[in-house]
């Protein structure tokens, strides 16, 4: 009888698939307590001319995160430091796995130093490395230990950081955020700028200094003496040049790096003057922001650098009782200003002529304005760059005041 019979359709898929949702999972899935993970690494050379390799490996394992960090042990978290030396950077590092108990984790490094011995040399080979194995990852600071102590990286204070990776990785953004004074160069970026013609690489630059505040020894020694405390003062840039290390730039350079590549972010500038009788005021202005303009000019096989920066400031702070807000008195602030940043600019891209390293691009500004002309020039473009004119110009501008409008001193 039509109608008297249904067909009963019955569909697996459902019930099939939520049977094997508990068998899902990630299959290359780790837990933390059974790896090594790596916080970063140092990269030197020996007087027998090894390569040196020294892990910090941050430990995860539940016994060490108790004892050494949380809220009962009250410490940082536990780390080992592991050390290997080695005719080649991929035997120091099989080596290395040969020490530890774990598999080392690379996704979690935050910086790769490189001693200043070891930056001198043909850095290349590393390089390749960086870009060959697959499980080495390309967002990592670069940072060149300045000087012959870079054995005691490991010994410096760590800050409010658990690890020195950590801190350097920390301080990208506090740093930026307030003096501008150091670059942060991730490895990927070397890398990118190292193959971009008509600029040269630059890296981070970092120095062990021995820290002022001296702690005592521990209790129990019998005597109250004191021992070296080292602090990692990060501050300056590291110029290449074909993967050889060519200077460094100090803390003024690396800021006006930072500026000409439009990577600056803050900074504050003390501009001294006389007043109307004579005596010596100080105002602190903030740079809020610079935006550059570059261009080469080339002609009669001579090229010339010119670079025009736009600034934006704001009034920090004030010291005197001159109304620096009147017109005639804001347009010397201004000029006197400019004139101090052109000097600046100036001296720093003199140093750079000197070191024979275009680090602020202007050969890619002259490629993208002149592409045929640089066609011809661009494998002498380091002479070229060495024997430059310079031309800088600053226009400044106050866009805030802050809260209060005259100086303190004349306010009732």
């Amino acid at each position: 009888m039509r109608g008297g019979m249904r067909k009963l359709r019955v569909s697996f898929f459902p019930a099939a698939f939520l049977a094997l949702l508990p068998m899902c999972g990630c299959w290359s899935r780790q837990e933390p307590n059974t790896m090594a993970i790596l916080e970063s690494a140092l990269f030197d050379e020996t007087e027998e001319g090894l390569y040196s390799l020294t892990m910090e490996i941050f430990d995860p394992s539940p016994l060490q995160a108790g004892a050494g960090g949380g809220e009962e042990g009250g410490g940082k978290t536990a780390v080992v430091i592991v050390n290997t030396v080695a005719e080649t950077i991929p035997q120091a590092v099989f080596n290395e796995t040969e020490n530890l108990d774990r598999k080392i984790f690379t996704s979690h490094t935050h910086a790769r130093f490189l001693s200043e011995k070891f930056a001198s040399g043909n850095i290349s080979t590393i390089m390749d490395y960086f870009l060959r194995n697959p499980e080495s990852r390309h967002d990592p600071y670069l940072v060149v230990i300045k000087g012959e102590n870079s054995d005691l990286l490991y010994s410096c204070s760590s800050g409010l950081s658990d690890t020195i990776g950590t801190y350097v990785n920390d301080m990208a953004d506090a740093q930026m955020d307030t003096t501008s004074e150091g670059v942060f160069v991730k490895t990927l970026d070397y890398l990118k700028d190292d193959y971009l013609d008509g600029k040269d690489p630059v890296m981070g630059c970092a120095e062990i200094i021995e820290d002022p505040t001296l702690k005592k020894s521990p209790e129990g020694d019998g005597e109250s003496s004191q021992v070296k405390q080292y602090v990692l003062q990060y501050k300056g840039l590291a110029a290449f040049r074909d993967g050889k290390l060519q200077g460094f730039l100090d803390g003024f350079g690396a800021r006006m790096y930072n500026m000409l590549t439009g990577k600056y972010k803050s900074a504050v500038v003390n501009l001294s003057f006389e007043n109307e009788e004579g005596d010596k005021e100080h105002t602190l202005l903030n740079i809020l922001e610079a935006k550059p303009d570059m261009r080469v000019k080339f002609q009669d096989d001579k090229a010339t650098l010119e670079a025009e920066v736009q600034m934006k400031l704001g009034i920090t702070q004030v010291s005197g009782k001159t109304d620096i807000l009147n017109d005639d008195v804001k347009k010397m602030l201004l000029e006197e200003f400019s004139k101090q940043m052109e000097r600046q600019f100036s001296d720093i891209l003199k140093q750079t002529q000197q070191m024979g390293c275009d680090i602020f691009g202007f050969g890619v500004a002259m490629h993208a304005n002149n592409p045929e002309e640089w066609k011809k020039i661009k494998d002498k473009w380091t002479d070229y760059y060495r024997n430059a004119e310079v031309t800088i110009k600053v226009e400044a501008q106050i866009v805030k005041t802050g809260e209060s409008k005259a100086p303190f001193q004349l306010e009732e």
